[in-house]
């Protein structure tokens, strides 16, 4: 079963693939990460923060259910529930 982390680089993946990014400072500098940091998770040595998972969905347009669950699509134009509910508790 692959891990949170490891779906975040599928992802990524799929974005280089798709001409969408070319390095991956274009993945770690909107998510507020320096390249160390970025590397230590690349290497498995740490893992993305929620805050920073919730950001990379929203910023990339991805699909959460690919990255919390099992769906097969990778991206989707709506906004899931996951971030619907996240954003509530935020604006309270």
């Amino acid at each position: 079963m692959k891990t949170i982390t490891d779906k975040m680089f599928d992802v990524i993946e799929a974005l280089k693939a798709k001409g969408e990014i070319r390095f991956y400072a274009d993945v770690y500098t909107p998510l507020g990460m320096d390249k160390g940091n970025f590397n230590s998770v690349k290497n498995r040595s740490w893992l993305f923060t929620l805050a920073q998972v919730q950001t990379f969905i929203n910023h990339f347009n991805v699909n959460a259910n690919y990255i919390f669950k099992d769906s097969p699509k990778m991206f989707e134009n709506t906004i899931t529930q996951i971030l619907h509910k996240s954003n509530e508790k935020e604006h309270v």
